[in-house]
């Protein structure tokens, strides 16, 4: 399985609960030590690395509870990814930058976090990851649970991501955000790929 920069519009892993979409994206970020196999960030392997070290190689990591820091306000979670991209070459992303791919945020920066609704918090937790400046971002089943209008603002972001050069790998039980994105598609079954680099419109004929 691989991802390229700019060449994406996103990888996608479609599988019934339990058969390993949340484990592989763990596995890559260096949460779990694979039995098999090596992970590669721009061609540099990954083995033993822990997640700190391989987010400072540049890949990101967004997973489903959609955790923030509650008592900050949405512009102070933001800036939190600082940390995350020290030591980086690579110029961490500026908050105007993430204000234009999430443009919501912008209108409830000083929103304490915890007062804002799900679909805010779900892009703010994207957004924080984006301030790391990250060459690779994997996002764990990243439209679940959000609104119509909020998984479209999604869609959009994800495709200006691609055009910005982000590789984006993200998991999905149904292809709600598949339609906007068109992402080539990874299909799981029983924790194995099965079917490598299909096409959304060959899924929905199937």
């Amino acid at each position: 399985m691989r991802t390229g920069a700019g060449r994406i519009f996103c990888e996608e892993l479609i599988s019934r609960l339990g058969e390993g979409r949340s484990t592989l994206l763990r596995t890559l970020m260096g949460m779990i030590t694979p039995s098999a196999g090596e992970v590669l960030i721009n061609g540099r392997s990954v083995e033993g690395y822990p997640a700190h070290a391989i987010a400072e190689l540049g890949a990101a990591f967004v997973p489903q509870t959609r955790r923030v820091f509650g008592r900050l306000t949405v512009y102070e979670n933001i800036v939190m990814g600082r940390s995350a991209s020290a030591g980086r070459s690579k110029a961490a992303w500026g908050v105007e930058r993430i204000f234009e791919i999430f443009p919501r945020l912008r209108d409830i920066q000083d929103y304490i976090a915890d007062e804002v609704d799900s679909d805010q918090r779900q892009f703010l937790t994207i957004a924080r990851s984006l301030f790391t400046g990250p060459c690779l971002l994997m996002l764990d089943d990243p439209a679940d649970g959000l609104s119509p209008n909020a998984i479209g603002e999604l869609s959009r972001a994800l495709v200006r991501l691609r055009d910005d050069g982000v590789a984006v790998l993200f998991t999905e039980r149904e292809s709600s955000l598949m339609e906007g994105v068109e992402p080539a598609v990874f299909f799981m079954d029983a924790g194995r790929l099965v079917d490598v680099d299909g096409r959304f419109c060959a899924l929905a004929s199937a």
